[in-house]
């Protein structure tokens, strides 16, 4: 299948409800549920931000490939991983791409990954990635990019993709290979210490996101895209009451799930309505699953944050529009910060070991 090729080897009430709601604030009216941060790939892949209800589409960055990325809790800002200064590293700039910075530095034969905010907006998480085989461990740094050190090592059961807890005490991560565990999601304390394994073996759960009031965790199904698609499941930090979000249908996925800034609603991708499989849409959904609806927009759309930045009433930067799909077509199930990394669609070397 297309989907195998690429596989990552390496979700709102309805839109009418999403839609007044944009249209209270908009108003005037505050709401901490803000604008939607995602990736667009043509020839290259670049950041977007837009409403919930698909309006004020505007197009953040234009340098190099970018991706992966997320919002500052204030919404003031995003960090992102980028290939602008010739390596992929951690960039982070004003939320409409303005005085952009790079964080982490270019490393011969490493790669930074997936960065996110901690709660308290004060340093960036980030996945190291070492080697041929992205032996991956967790970085922090400040937003200056001072006081750069690594929270855990870099191994070959690389950890991936770290997301703290509301009140910084502990992490969510993913792993692969850990006691025999294809890929898996786990819980530590905010230095790694403690880890405990959240999601069932055979779920292959990947691409964790905590939610916001703490008390749930919510992930992606099926790393490999297959046994079956993956399904959207949702758990408590201590690893008990696993919840199934979502039914795309077989041969159907959906993957990288995101909370709402309030945590009532979810964002996620689906290719639930393109039979061919080919392409990714962004849905939004009520956290535990309910009202699924589309977000209209002009070209496929991948990897989304649902930040705090004020809704907007219109555009106000010019957003492209549908060109070739491309690599947002081809390598659609792999984050996109993985796909920019050099060798193939783009993250074969971990794939073959991986798997």
């Amino acid at each position: 299948m297309k989907r195998l090729a690429c596989a990552l080897a390496l979700v709102v009430a309805s839109l009418v409800s999403v839609g007044d709601a944009t249209t209270s604030a908009i108003a005037g009216t505050p709401s901490l549920n803000g604008r939607i941060l995602f990736v667009h790939c043509a020839r290259h892949c670049q950041l977007y931000t837009v409403n919930p209800d698909g309006t004020a589409l505007d197009r953040v960055t234009r340098e190099g490939d970018n991706g992966d990325a997320d919002w500052s809790p204030d919404g003031t800002r995003i960090a992102y991983a980028s290939t602008r200064s010739g390596d992929l590293t951690i960039w982070i700039s004003r939320a409409d791409g303005s005085h952009a910075r790079q964080l982490t530095p270019n490393r011969r034969g490493s790669d930074d990954l997936w960065p996110r905010f901690t709660p308290d907006g004060t340093r960036v998480l980030f996945v190291n990635c070492e080697g041929g085989d992205c032996d991956g461990g967790i970085g922090s740094v400040r937003l200056d990019g001072s006081h750069l050190h690594l929270v855990t090592p870099n191994s070959h059961s690389s950890y991936n993709l770290a997301d703290q807890s509301p009140d910084g005490s502990r992490m969510t991560y993913m792993r692969w290979h850990v006691d025999g565990v294809k890929m898996g999601i786990y819980v530590s304390d905010a230095d790694g210490s403690n880890e405990q394994r959240v999601s069932p073996p055979l779920l292959q759960g990947w691409l964790p996101d905590w939610s916001p009031t703490g008390d749930r965790i919510v992930f992606a199904s099926q790393v490999f895209f297959d046994r079956p698609s993956p399904v959207l499941y949702s758990v408590r930090p201590d690893g008990t009451d696993l919840q199934q979000l979502t039914k795309p249908g077989f041969p159907h996925a959906d993957w990288a799930p995101a909370y709402s800034p309030d945590g009532t609603m979810l964002v996620f991708n689906s290719d639930r309505a393109y039979d061919d499989l080919c392409c990714g849409d962004l849905y939004t959904m009520d956290a535990d699953g309910g009202s699924p609806s589309a977000i209209p927009l002009p070209f496929d759309a991948y990897d989304p944050r649902w930040g705090t930045a004020p809704l907007q009433a219109s555009a106000t930067s010019a957003a492209a529009v549908r060109t070739s799909s491309g690599q947002g077509t081809i390598c659609r199930t792999i984050p996109l910060a993985v796909r920019l990394m050099p060798g193939t669609c783009s993250i074969g070397r971990l794939s073959s070991s991986r798997r």
